[in-house]
């Protein structure tokens, strides 16, 4: 079973993950955030973390995926926006 854990701050987006993939027999949302901190604070038996790279706390994507990765969490990243910007640090980290 791959762990899962989202972050965004939105928990609608939360929620919509955690239904969605509850409909996968191999994937489990074990956490969902607003921060990556606060994820971590919750778990970091995780195999795999959701991050949305526009988060309302003013991180940036490189430091949450550095944290992530620290912890051993696997980061696939997503985003709404249409910063480039966003992608780039994402992409580099």
């Amino acid at each position: 079973m791959l762990r899962v854990g989202v972050i965004d701050d939105h928990e609608s987006i939360i929620e919509g993950l955690r239904a969605f993939l509850s409909m996968s027999q191999t994937v489990e949302v074990v956490a969902g955030a607003a921060t990556v901190a606060n994820l971590l604070a919750i778990t970091d038996d995780l195999d795999l973390a959701v991050l949305d790279l526009r988060l309302g706390d003013g991180s940036t994507p490189a430091d949450n995926i550095a944290a992530l990765d620290s912890a051993g969490i696997a980061t696939l990243v997503y985003t709404s926006g249409d910063e480039p910007y966003l992608v780039r640090q994402g992409g580099g980290a």
